[in-house]
């Protein structure tokens, strides 16, 4: 296992812009805070110590923005604040990502009031069938269109069978005078 002393750290790149990982220190030698770049911008896990060593608080870097839950404690080590989704920065991408649910609510909504729109136009039409026909006239009619399928259907089936037997006699008739 290396050890952090072994470790490339405080390098930029050929544009000048830090690169991996960085430590600074206070004047009397201990840490101050360690963490990552890219590009020149603080990115991922970040610590910050208070001269005596004990932790000021930690937390993460999302393209040099705090970003997620950040912890700071006294002095002495003891947990002071835990802090959830800090905005510092990050109003244009909150405001952005607000945008696009305000956007996504207002289609459902949208959608709704279809919808609603044409249960009215069903309900509308249901009223004005009613007006006309009364529920037995309707279910009469139905049962009158079933009967009239029903006896299609034995039409159907009659003329098949006519057809069968024709074609029967006609293949008689060819087999028994060749």
């Amino acid at each position: 296992m290396r050890s952090l002393d072994k470790v490339i750290k405080n390098k930029t790149d050929k544009n000048g812009l830090k690169q991996g990982y960085w430590e600074y220190y206070h004047s009397d030698g201990n840490i101050k805070s360690k963490g990552l770049y890219k590009d020149g911008k603080r990115e991922g896990y970040w610590e910050y110590y208070y001269s005596n060593g004990n932790l000021i608080c930690k937390g993460l870097y999302l393209n040099g923005g705090e970003e997620g839950i950040w912890e700071y404690y006294y002095s002495n080590g003891k947990l002071v604040l835990k802090e959830l989704d800090r905005l510092n920065g990050n109003y244009e991408s909150l405001r952005e990502n607000l945008d696009e649910k305000f956007k996504d609510i207002n289609d459902k909504l949208s959608d709704v009031k279809n919808t609603e729109k044409s249960v009215q136009d069903i309900k509308l039409w249901q009223e004005k069938v009613t007006e006309i026909w009364s529920p037995s006239q309707m279910k009469e009619a139905k049962d009158e269109i079933y009967k009239q399928k029903g006896r299609w259907t034995a039409t159907v089936a009659i003329l098949a069978f006519i057809q069968l037997l024709i074609g029967i006699i006609i293949s008689l008739k060819i087999y028994l005078f060749k």
